[in-house]
């Protein structure tokens, strides 16, 4: 496929105007519907604004998306002719580092680190909480967004969530929340991103520029796209730590671990880490379980952590033998 020039790519930037029926042309050619990037995510009832619109309109063409659909999900679209395409994923998000050959000691100098770039409700709630557990380390963390005073009753309105007594966990501290915390050295270089279209080439240059933090850090925290929606979508981001043969958990939709072992193939770090919190649907709820299950690690000493990452040493060189074997893309094709 030449990604550069497909017909019928529906971009984040179309998707209002293609649910507008703004972009009828789409339906009019012999080609299929390509549905790029996370669609803006799922509620809590599994809809989206996209799917609904094809479903609404009769779409009886060929839809290709970056998501791989369970069972589940496939009788939810019925009767669309919605499949993955593994290509599509693979060029938009995972290709772009199978050329990483530095690989920096692991030495342990700092307990986590997180990288938050573009504002969305789940980042909002995971840097708010680290910054309540005192995970927050401006030199291993960052944020590349302001929010405010206000922002948690926001996302609880937004999500739907009654659970007012989870926001105790999340920092109140306005100075933290209305200031962004960007890396001053060997940080995230926003020049990379445009430098081809789609944003391919973030992680496949910022690799370098983020690795000895991620060889320093005993566990990356991944703040996943969509980390508030309630259907897996997998980007980039966990394969920061595979390449650098680190240890990670991710914050991101229900389920997340558990999509990426069955139709990835990527193995669990699950002699050391618990992931029950994965289970759990409601994102502030979901955050605060992910990050009291890490934050008993950051008690532990550094020989412990090392420690620690020996007892995974079996699973750290499986995950990367796997990306770097191309493996991954032959479990996803099972699901094509």
């Amino acid at each position: 496929m030449d990604f550069d020039n497909i017909p019928n790519m529906v971009v984040p930037g179309n998707y209002d105007s293609f649910i507008n029926g703004e972009l009828p042309h789409y339906f009019g050619n012999e080609h299929p519907i390509i549905l790029f990037d996370d669609l803006g995510g799922f509620d809590s009832s599994l809809n989206n604004k996209v799917i609904n619109y094809l479903k609404s309109v009769n779409c009886n063409k060929p839809i290709a998306t970056e998501y791989i659909i369970s069972d589940e999900m496939k009788k939810l679209w019925s009767p669309l002719d919605i499949s993955v395409s593994v290509d599509l994923k693979n060029n938009a998000d995972l290709k772009y580092n199978h050329g990483y050959t530095t690989h920096p000691e692991i030495q342990y100098d700092n307990f986590l680190c997180s990288f938050n770039n573009s504002i969305n409700h789940g980042r909002e709630l995971l840097t708010s909480s680290l910054k309540k557990f005192g995970l927050f380390d401006e030199t291993y963390c960052s944020k590349y967004f302001k929010s405010g005073e206000f922002y948690l009753w926001r996302i609880l309105q937004d999500i739907k969530s009654t659970n007012v007594v989870c926001t105790k966990f999340f920092t109140h501290n306005n100075e933290f929340l209305s200031n962004d915390f960007v890396f001053k050295n060997n940080g995230w270089d926003f020049e990379l991103e445009s430098s081809e279209p789609y944003g391919f080439t973030m992680m496949r240059k910022n690799i370098y520029n983020l690795e000895h933090k991620l060889t320093q850090s005993f566990v990356h925290l991944v703040s996943e796209s969509k980390s508030h929606s309630y259907y897996p979508f997998i980007t980039e981001k966990f394969l920061y730590s595979i390449i650098t043969r680190g240890l990670f958990v991710t914050y991101g939709q229900p389920h997340w671990h558990s999509h990426v072992e069955k139709y990835y193939g990527f193995k669990k770090y699950d002699k050391i880490f618990d992931y029950s919190f994965d289970e759990i649907k409601n994102p502030m709820e979901r955050v605060v379980s992910l990050i009291s299950m890490v934050h008993k690690f950051s008690l532990l000493s550094v020989d412990d952590w090392n420690d620690l990452y020996q007892m995974e040493s079996d699973t750290i060189e499986y995950n990367y033998d796997h990306y770097f074997s191309n493996g991954y893309l032959k479990q996803m094709r099972k699901y094509e």
